[in-house]
This record gives C-alpha cells, structure tokens and sequence, in this order.
C-alpha cells in the first residue's frame, strides 16, 4: 500500500505532498507501520499527519499515528491489514495507534488499531483470523478486542457505546470488570459521567439508524481508490492563482492536487483535478461542488487507458 498521485502544490498543499507522501527512495529508520488503506469515502474528510492537515485520498494507506476525521456529510471506508473493514460516519475524529502492530505483545497488552474520539463506526472482521485481535477503543470508556463479527462502536453526548450484530468481543475499561459480550443484537453503554451500563438488547430499528449513520449518503458522489474518473477544477499558466485554488479545496477536505504539464515546444502550464471518483455520474455530480470552490472550468477528464 502506497500513496498515490504525486503532483506538484504549493502553500499547504505542498506541505501535505511532502507531509503526507512516502519518500520515492530512502526509508526512515522509525517509520511507522502501514495499518489500513483507504478504499473510498465522501467528501469532506481529512487527514492529519505530522501537524499538517489536508483532504485524505482514496488509495492512500494509514499509518500509525495519523488522524482522521469526516464533516457531516463525510465516510471513510478503510482496509485494515489483517482483513478487518471499517467504516466511519460522519463528524467522526479517530487516531491510530502510534504502536507498531507488528511488535511481540508483552505483559498481555497489545496497542489498539484506533481509537474513536467522537462519532461513529462499524466493523467486521472475519472470525477465521481472530488470533489477529483488533483492538479499539470507544472514547475513553470501553476497549472492544472483536474477536470476529460486525460490531459498532460510538462516541456522542458524553457516552461512549458498543454493539455487537453479531460474533463476539471482549470488553473492558476502567468503569466496567473485563468481559465478553457473544450474543448477537446487544449494545453496552458507559456514560462519561456514571458507572458502566449492563449489556442490553439492541433492536432491529436501532441496529439500521446506526449502520445508517456510517454507510454512504445516497447521491452523494463517492471517491473509490480503484475509481477511473477524475475532474479537473482549473489549469492555465497562473501558478500561483492555482495554486490558491487547489489550498482552498483541500483546506475544505477535498483532495485536490496540483501538477505541471510539459508539452514540446510549449510553456510549461497547470492543472488542478480531484482523483479516483468512482462513476462518471460521481464525477459529473462534483462540477456543482467545484463551482463553489471559485472553479469557472470544471469538467470531468476521461479515463486514460
């Protein structure tokens, strides 16, 4: 898993290309693991890494220590290493363990995947693969170790929430005895202020507004990391507005990116696209958005073969 799409952006988009991007050649010595890779989302959704903060990219990797968060209408669907999928809604902020993953786990502790500081999550790991525990943490309430199943997970209003669909999971924190919660349909809840609730049944009707709360809004365009269609927001010879421009998208949590185009015998001119919409229709549906990012030349860039 890799960053892609190395483009030429200056001003906080520079700094989010070298912040953001894996160098070409040389490893750092303390580079942290690669934990997941971004596999679609919708906008607007961020990343912050290294104190720099820019609209995330779908077929990007996570690593340790970075930071996502999603605006209102924002989902992020990720693919942890180890087969585990996650997906998060909207207003959500959650931090990646700066644990490398990879290290012996001493002493019966062992680092979560992330932990979930406001909003919400779902996810589902196959059972086959839970010597592989995916730990999370819900606010600073509960730690899930899901030892398979789909489970949800949330943060609001001063209580932080789990729910198993179905599987199992190992539940503890400092309000509650360590334990396991393995039938199907159930929620636990500790509230910030309070002692930990016992496990409840958690209904069909709830079950859907919560997974709702983390599935893709219908009609709104999607980015998907194997998507083919890109749009192009501005391009002429003016770098520097451009460059504007493309600050401007990014600072709003839209990944956009900026590169120079080389053609013989010409001068040297630029573009800015946002990449990897997954249909043309996603693709098309964004024009609207980009005129209101100050774009007067938006249109969508055909696939390249």
């Amino acid at each position: 898993m890799e960053f892609s799409g190395a483009g030429l952006v200056h001003g906080l988009a520079a700094m989010l290309l070298v912040a953001l991007a894996p160098p070409v050649h040389a490893q750092p010595v303390n580079k942290p693991p690669v934990v997941a890779k971004v596999e679609s989302l919708q906008f607007p959704a961020w990343i912050e890494r290294g104190g720099v903060k820019g609209g995330i990219k779908a077929g990007w990797a996570l690593y340790a220590g970075d930071r996502i968060l999603t605006g209102k209408s924002g989902r992020l669907r990720i693919a942890v290493v180890g087969g585990a999928k996650v997906q998060f809604g909207g207003d959500a902020r959650a931090t990646f363990t700066s644990v490398d993953l990879s290290n012996v786990i001493t002493e019966g502790q062992e680092p979560s995947l992330f932990k979930l500081e406001a909003g919400s999550f779902s996810l589902t790991a196959d059972s086959a693969s839970a010597e592989r525990r995916t730990l999370v943490e819900i606010g600073d309430g509960i730690v899930a170790n899901v030892l398979g199943g789909q489970v949800l997970g949330r943060s609001f209003r001063g209580l932080d929430q789990v729910g198993l669909i179905d599987g199992a999971i190992e539940v503890s924190g400092e309000k509650m005895k360590p334990g396991k919660m393995n039938r199907a349909e159930t929620v636990m809840t500790v509230p910030r202020d309070g002692k930990a609730q016992p496990v409840e049944p958690l209904s069909g009707d709830k079950i859907a507004q919560w997974l709702g709360q983390t599935e893709p809004e219908v009609g709104q365009p999607i980015l998907a990391a194997d998507g083919l269609w890109d749009v192009s927001i501005g391009s002429g010879y003016n770098r520097k507005e451009l460059e504007t421009l493309a600050c401007r998208v990014q600072d709003r949590g839209y990944p956009a990116e900026m590169y120079p185009v080389r053609e013989p015998g010409k001068q040297v001119w630029y573009r800015v696209v946002v990449r990897r919409f997954a249909t043309a229709k996603d693709a098309t549906s964004f024009i609207r958005t980009a005129k209101g990012f100050g774009s007067t030349t938006a249109w969508v860039l055909m696939p390249q073969s």
